[in-house]
Order: structure tokens, then C-alpha cells, then sequence
């Protein structure tokens, strides 16, 4: 269950988010790079850099959907992250294990480094893997 700290800085992020999605040229460009569920809705998690990557990421799993896009706070400016999953194929061996400790400012800043490499947290029973694709900083 997340604090209450942690629902206002979720809360904060989003406030941000929607006033960037309101933006007539931010939309456009949006509506082309972030992934959509089947309804046509945007897949987008909120998460404040502050928190848990693994949890985040197990968040993402429960989505259900291939692709999703992590909005989040970094250096008081959003930070939107799209990330497509790879369920059932297993572990691949290039695979990064994200530590329990570690926050997602944390992991975000290990995806810049290494564009191209597969994230997951394997403590999970759902055993997901994520890799990324930088969207925008704002």
C-alpha cells in the first residue's frame, strides 16, 4: 500500500502530466509515441522518483498490456519513459535485474546508460522483463 507521501507526489506528477497532455502540440506528439491499451485509452503509470523500481515495475506487469509509459519526476521536471514488455519468453541473458532497493530515479538513470539492454525484476512471480525507449523530457 503506498503512503500518503507517496499519493500526494503520485498526485503532484499526474496534475503535471494532465496540463502537458492539454497542450495541443504535447498531445499530437503524444498521441503518436505513447502506447495505447486496446480501448484506445493511454497506458501510463505514475511514479515518483522516489519510489521502489521493482515495485513500479510490478505495477507495469499488472497493466496487462505489452507497452507502457512511466511518467515521473526527476530534477523538478517529467520525466515519460515508454517501455515495451516481453512476457514468456524467459530471462534473456542480457537481461538487468533490478534490486529491490533501488528507486526508480535509480533505474531510470540505468536505462540512459544502457538504451538497448532488457530490465526486469525476477524476484517477481510474473518474471517480466522491460525494455525501454526514451520518449521526452519535460
Amino acid at each position: 500500500m503506498a503512503t500518503k507521501e507517496t499519493l500526494k507526489a503520485r498526485a503532484k506528477i499526474a496534475a503535471q502530466f494532465s496540463l502537458l497532455m492539454r497542450d495541443p502540440k504535447f498531445f499530437a506528439r503524444a498521441e503518436k509515441v505513447i502506447p495505447k491499451d486496446s480501448d484506445g485509452e493511454f497506458t501510463v503509470i505514475i511514479a515518483a522518483s522516489f519510489e521502489s523500481a521493482a515495485l513500479t515495475i510490478h505495477r507495469m506487469e499488472q497493466v496487462g498490456e505489452s507497452e507502457a509509459t512511466l511518467v515521473t519526476d526527476l530534477d523538478d521536471m517529467l520525466d515519460i519513459t515508454s517501455f515495451q514488455g516481453r512476457r514468456g519468453n524467459g530471462i534473456a541473458a542480457d537481461t538487468v535485474d533490478v534490486p529491490g532497493g533501488m528507486t526508480v530515479r535509480e533505474w531510470l538513470e540505468m536505462v540512459k546508460e544502457n538504451k538497448h539492454r532488457a530490465f526486469g525484476a525476477h524476484g517477481s512471480e510474473f518474471a517480466a522483463e522491460l525494455s525501454s525507449l526514451s520518449l521526452a523530457q519535460v
